[in-house]
């Protein structure tokens, strides 16, 4: 028999396949008993082992001819409903409609959300103070609950900003500057 076991405490002895082999048979088998008088250091592991053993054998009841005809029947009867066709042609044109509905809405959110030549918007929230530095070099300190959208790809031609809140600027010479604000326009 292997010396691994020696090695062995009582949770790897009953794990072992050999030694659960052993208990259920009821300890018939020599080559356990012989191993054991050699080795009687390992007698408590063992016994240990074989008791845990013994409390998580499973005993399995037998199953009737008729209570297997009956799960049987239920089988056949739920696989003969599933074998009839579930879907017309008429269904499946709608499911292709929908997958072309959800392809079309993921292009129109890609193009909204990743083009690049969206706005830039940079928030202030309530409690914070931001400082931005525009694409010619002006900078914008924004007060709390203060949002600033400006163009990026245009603001070399048209240095233009819209603004709700309240923020200050240093604005760099150039083209003229425009920030509109819901009470009007500033220049």
């Amino acid at each position: 028999m292997n010396d691994k076991y020696l090695t062995y405490n009582t949770m790897e002895f009953a794990q072992d396949e050999a030694f659960i082999r052993w208990v259920k048979e009821g300890g018939r088998s020599r080559e356990w008993e012989e191993w054991l008088a050699r080795h009687p250091e390992k007698q408590k592991e063992a016994e240990e082992a074989r008791l845990l053993v013994q409390s998580i054998i499973i005993r399995e009841a037998p199953v009737s001819q008729a209570r297997i005809e009956t799960l049987w029947n239920k089988i056949d009867a739920a696989t003969e409903e599933n074998a009839k066709p579930a879907t017309t042609p008429r269904l499946k044109a709608y499911r292709w409609l929908g997958y072309a509905a959800a392809a079309a809405l993921a292009i129109l959110l890609a193009f909204f959300f990743l083009r690049p030549d969206g706005p830039v918007s940079i928030e202030a929230g309530y409690g914070q103070v931001a400082e931005h530095t525009l694409p010619d070099g002006s900078k914008v300190v924004l007060n709390a609950g203060t949002t600033i959208r400006y163009q990026e790809d245009t603001w070399e031609s048209a240095r233009q900003a819209s603004l709700e809140g309240e923020a200050f600027f240093e604005v760099e010479k150039g083209k003229p500057f425009v920030v509109t604000t819901p009470k009007g326009q500033v220049k």
